[in-house]
């Protein structure tokens, strides 16, 4: 806008993706952190992940509501799996119209560690709790569900019944999805998912006529999903009510 400084807004020249990113260094006024008006350099840098940036809960607001900001560095990342008792919250913001966070914990700005920091975000509401994804892909990849044609019905006249076995490794689970399509898989039918299962040890599903549809053939698969958001899907199996 001609005022000799970047404004938020404004389109700047960037190496890699057109914006400011937290990992990429920048120049500074002497606070330790970036700020809209400061210039940046963009290039690889020892700096490391600070700025979160999530999808706003769809949860309408109550005076109980709140995100709890978790952080640990990674020699400690297994704690973010039950982060309610690892004495790790940095935070807490109490309105959900909210969906970033600038750590400028002093640790954090000066740190050298190359293996970084991690968080978790947990969206509260009148007593009701659900944690975030973390963002680390090393962990094993989730177990996957072995459904076959004995596990879904096709002789039901209200629903279709779903079982499987769960998983053994639960260390790392986060929730089962259930994965419906009206017609083969095959003939590119929309897949939607009609459930979502967050106890380990469930392992069944019925799916209503409403929800299966009357006398249609339907396919169904389970995704078993870890906390950081890794999926492993079984087989499409064939499910039918009767008409």
């Amino acid at each position: 806008d001609g005022n000799l400084q970047y404004d938020f807004g404004e389109e700047y020249t960037d190496s890699e993706n057109g914006q400011y990113d937290p990992w990429e260094n920048f120049t500074d006024s002497g606070n330790g952190f970036y700020e809209p008006w400061e210039d940046f350099i963009d290039e690889p840098s020892s700096r490391y992940y600070r700025k979160l940036n999530w999808e706003k809960t769809l949860e309408p607001q109550t005076s109980e509501s709140a995100y709890v900001i978790y952080r640990v560095i990674q020699d400690s990342l297994d704690y973010l799996l039950t982060p309610e008792i690892c004495d790790c919250t940095i935070d807490t913001i109490s309105s959900f119209l909210t969906n970033f966070y600038d750590d400028n914990d002093s640790l954090v700005l000066i740190t050298e560690n190359p293996l970084g920091y991690y968080y978790r975000i947990k969206v509260l509401k009148d007593g009701f709790e659900k944690f975030s994804f973390i963002n680390y892909a090393d962990w094993p990849n989730p177990e996957k569900i072995n459904l076959t044609q004995d596990n879904v019905s096709t002789n039901k006249e209200n629903y279709v019944k779903m079982t499987w076995d769960p998983i053994q490794n639960q260390t790392y689970f986060y929730q089962y999805e259930i994965y419906q399509t009206i017609g083969h898989p095959s003939t590119a039918n929309d897949t939607s998912l009609i459930a979502i299962i967050e106890d380990p040890n469930l392992n069944h599903f019925l799916a209503e006529k409403r929800i299966a549809g009357i006398g249609q053939t339907c396919y169904y698969s389970i995704a078993t999903v870890d906390v950081s958001g890794k999926r492993e899907y079984s087989d499409f199996i064939k499910g039918l009510t009767k008409p």
